[in-house]
């Protein structure tokens, strides 16, 4: 049995599992025929329920109708698809328990269970010439932004983690290791969701969401936009951090990039719920 755990965002999906952390473009796409095949970095052809499709930069270049499917929800046959590319990718066996992840505006029961019923079942995937089948035991729904709490490597009496992803920004407050729900949300921005990709803009945009905070506050920014907003918020924030999660691969203990904080939080989160490392 293996444990995997998936956070399918909109411009990269991120992955942990016991061998360390693994992300890939989101990007999906129709397949087609080319009069010229250029060679891209991590070329994706699969086929899927019958459907032949390309995916990462083949179909973010070389789709017509290329999609990255922003929005509040992972609900969505496009996150199923990534979901199965990763587990095709990262998962050498057939039987896997997951964890993945879901915006918090959205961490609600229907969509969890949606989200549940759409993986918990065999799956056939061919990739890259390559058929597989595994099948999905288990999934827990974890919230995006609050499950990096769990990769922090200090205790915080109380703490906002401001999670900046391509689509969305998650705000999770957890107290005295009590995640706050009135105290957390959504916000229907991100990175790479809005045509002046402006960063001190959309940092002053999280700035105004976490004033109703108080200023001493402990705030740890995750995402793969951590560092860019950094500087805008440190100088509202004196207690403000980026987190580098720390990933244990064999002997050797590594710190990761913010964009893994959710998935190795998530991770942290699988082996309890599971009761093994995978």
């Amino acid at each position: 049995m293996n444990i995997i755990t998936l956070d399918a965002g909109n411009n990269e999906v991120k992955v942990a599992t016991a061998e360390g952390v693994f992300s890939f473009n989101s990007f999906l796409g129709e397949a087609r025929d080319r009069r010229l095949e250029s060679q891209y970095e991590d070329e994706m052809i699969g086929v899927y329920n019958g459907m032949p499709f390309f995916a990462g930069e083949l179909a973010q270049y070389e789709s017509e109708f290329p999609r990255n499917s922003m929005g509040l929800s992972k609900a969505h046959e496009d996150a199923k698809l990534r979901i199965l590319i990763a587990l095709h990718r990262y998962s050498k066996h057939y039987d896997n328990h997951i964890v993945v992840g879901q915006p918090i505006e959205s961490h609600k029961s229907e969509e969890k269970l949606r989200i549940k019923a759409m993986l918990a079942k065999e799956h056939r995937l061919v990739l890259n010439g390559v058929e597989r089948k595994f099948y999905i035991h288990n999934t827990e729904v974890a919230p995006e932004g609050a499950a990096a709490y769990w990769s922090l490597q200090e205790e915080l009496p109380v703490v906002h983690i401001v999670d900046v992803g391509s689509g969305t920004v998650n705000i999770a407050t957890i107290r005295d290791g009590q995640f706050i729900d009135k105290e957390s949300f959504t916000l229907p921005f991100g990175a790479e969701s809005t045509k002046t990709k402006d960063m001190q803009a959309m940092s002053y945009g999280i700035i105004s969401a976490l004033n109703r905070f108080n200023r001493q506050d402990s705030y740890r920014i995750v995402g793969g936009a951590a560092e860019k907003v950094k500087p805008y918020l440190q100088m509202q924030f004196p207690d403000c951090k980026v987190i580098h999660p720390l990933v244990k691969v064999g002997t050797k203990v590594m710190s990761v990039h913010p964009k893994y904080a959710t998935v190795v939080g998530m991770y942290h989160i699988a082996k309890a719920v599971y009761g093994y490392e995978g």
